[in-house]
């Protein structure tokens, strides 16, 4: 789930929220927080095209959880899940239509700054939605 707001015809800020509800071993994490800053480079009304669409660059920040092993000793391990957060970059392109629905696809990542033995985030995805 994300939400955007438009600052300029090419700048916008945002947020985003993923959070897994599956208890088993099928993803890295349980949640990620991610606040966005977003620079388009595409997108103004005197070429007729929507405000804050086109290829874009974002700086991030993320607030996430990702999963671990634990040494509990006598060469057993126990699933944990590690809190971190970070700073990071990405890319992306968002497609706006005539009737202001929106596609984007993006990709990136951040460096953990948490000081656990984490390394980074990833951020990437595939997203449809509504602008208002």
């Amino acid at each position: 789930m994300s939400y955007e707001r438009i600052l300029d015809e090419d700048i916008s800020v945002g947020a985003s929220l993923g959070v897994s509800v599956d208890d088993g071993d099928t993803y890295v994490g349980k949640y990620q927080f991610s606040p966005y800053f977003r620079w388009f480079f595409g997108g103004d009304r005197e070429s007729a095209r929507k405000y804050a669409a086109g290829f874009f660059i974002e700086v991030n920040a993320s607030v996430y959880s990702v999963k671990g092993d634990e040494d509990i000793g006598g060469g057993s391990n126990k699933t944990n899940f590690e809190r971190g957060a970070g700073l990071g970059v990405g890319l992306g392109w968002k497609y706006v239509s005539k009737n202001n629905w929106v596609g984007e696809i993006f990709l990136g990542g951040g460096k953990d700054m948490s000081g656990n033995d984490i390394g980074g985030y990833p951020r990437a995805g595939i997203s449809i939605g509504k602008r208002f």
